[in-house]
């Protein structure tokens, strides 16, 4: 399997959202980490499984809650570049820094 690597943007935004959780209810936020892990351990494990979009970036939707794991599948490597609630804005993300995606 490829390793993962996790954009400085996307873990800000898991993070935010672990923590938004658990505001919400006690143990939500570590309901959702485990979410977030085992739909990064789905993609790692069969990172085609989704048709890309038009930039390249593929993404996975958790089951349990209402967000989007935006992905690119490398050559060597997974680069998940976003962690997104689905009420945000579709593709947002890409108007971020180059600096932030892989090989740049």
């Amino acid at each position: 399997m490829k390793p993962v690597r996790i954009s400085r943007e996307a873990e800000r935004e898991l993070l935010q959202s672990i923590e938004f959780y658990d505001e919400r209810r006690q143990g939500l936020g570590e309901r959702f980490a485990v979410a977030v892990q085992g739909a990064i351990s789905t993609i790692q494990s069969n990172p085609l499984r989704k048709d890309p979009q038009e930039d390249g970036t593929r993404h996975y939707l958790l089951r349990s809650f209402p967000f989007i794991i935006q992905y690119l599948d490398q050559p060597e490597e997974i680069w998940i570049v976003a962690g997104a609630h689905t009420s945000r804005k579709p593709g947002y993300w890409r108007e971020r820094s180059e600096n932030d995606w892989p090989n740049s």
